[in-house]
């Protein structure tokens, strides 16, 4: 029988050399964690408070817990079995508002923890990770893929802040704005220009690189314009070019209770290699809710 222990890390540099490689073994599954620790290790970092943690059974690490405030509470385990050191670790920090995790392990987190922390889930939102290795070409839709810029910033602020409406995460129109700098900054947000619009029609965001792989995220279209392909060319675009440029493995993550952009994702190439949750809670000794 394993026993079961955590470590708690301070240092970013040392748990991304203690983690890093047995994250990136399963790196659909890690991607978010994944990109956690790309940010920690940025200069500054982008999160000024963070707890990570090493699982171990008997000795050999076997999972990985980490939370950047108010961000979920990620988990990874490759045995259940580790999931009281799992939660001892999250005993030791802020009440987490909410856990993040594939494979059915946030359900059992989040049910163990509410027992533990007097806490009830307030709600669950169920995701799908997806898998791209090659593009099948969607119909085409006149207009052209470009670079986003400074000049860009007001209709990228829009489009990031109808995205997390969509997805019931609330920011304010500056947080929208900071999300929209940022990837303005870094190059990798891409916008659809349509010959018929002066301003862009959707968007796409890559996130989370790393050597052989990518995420595409922050996948918009504004209502008008919805239903006419935007959304499959722009990710097909981005695709194509993250795998010209030497990527293996696109990843993406979907709202199972969306079952249109699911279809549309599959018809250009991904596949669903795991399902994932998202649990939030509410404590009954604060009596509020979490974002």
């Amino acid at each position: 029988m394993n026993q079961w222990t955590y470590r708690p890390f301070t240092d970013p540099a040392l748990f991304y050399r203690e983690v890093w490689d047995f994250l990136y073994q399963e790196e659909g599954i890690n991607t978010v964690a994944l990109g956690v620790i790309q940010q920690l290790l940025e200069t500054p970092p982008r999160y000024e408070k963070y707890f990570l943690a090493g699982l171990y059974g008997d000795g050999a690490l076997q999972g990985t817990a980490l939370m950047t405030p108010p961000h979920p509470f990620n988990l990874y385990l490759v045995d259940a079995a580790g999931l009281p050191a799992a939660l001892d670790f999250a005993a030791t920090i802020e009440p987490p508002y909410s856990v993040l995790g594939a494979g059915g392990i946030a359900d059992s987190f989040a049910k163990a923890w509410c027992q533990k922390a007097d806490a009830t889930i307030k709600d669950i939102e169920r995701q799908g990770i997806y898998e791209l290795n090659q593009v099948v070409a969607p119909l085409s839709l006149g207009g052209h893929l470009r670079l986003a810029t400074d000049a860009d910033t007001r209709v990228a602020t829009d489009f990031f802040y109808g995205f997390c409406r969509d997805v019931s995460m609330p920011v304010t129109q500056d947080e929208a704005r900071e999300m929209a700098d940022r990837q303005i900054h870094r190059q990798t947000l891409f916008l659809w220009q349509s010959p018929e619009q002066q301003h862009p029609v959707g968007c796409a965001a890559v996130t989370r690189e790393t050597a052989t792989g990518a995420c595409v995220s922050y996948v918009y279209t504004p209502q008008n314009w919805r239903g006419k392909g935007v959304a499959s060319n722009v990710v097909a675009k981005v695709c194509e070019q993250l795998l010209a440029g030497g990527k293996k493995r696109i990843f993406l993550y979907t709202q199972m209770h969306n079952p249109t952009s699911n279809k549309i994702y599959q018809a250009i190439g991904f596949r669903k290699i795991a399902d994932s949750a998202r649990l939030r809670f509410r404590y009954q000794r604060f009596q509020s809710d979490v974002r």
